[in-house]
């Protein structure tokens, strides 16, 4: 990512409000054919999406991976965690 640290910030202050406003999946992780997060291993808690792939995670597990990307300008763009 290039730019201004302000841009940086604004960018980390907006990701859980873009994580937010992912299509839940209502708890449907059949319909995907996910019982387990692919980052946890655990049964989904608060499933969600990703509209690119279609991968589904915990929400939690998601965030987490958002803002460790973060932490290493070398995992930008931003990528599916499973789809790296």
């Amino acid at each position: 990512m290039e730019g201004k640290a302000s841009n940086l910030q604004t960018a980390r202050e907006n990701i859980p409000y873009f994580l937010e406003s992912i299509a839940s999946t209502g708890g449907e992780e059949n319909a995907f054919g996910m019982q387990a997060c692919e980052i946890c291993c655990e049964e989904l808690n608060h499933p969600y999406r990703l509209q690119g792939c279609g991968d589904c995670f915990c929400l939690d597990c998601l965030m987490a991976s958002v803002n460790n990307s973060f932490a290493d300008a070398t995992t930008f763009p931003i990528k599916c965690p499973k789809c790296r």
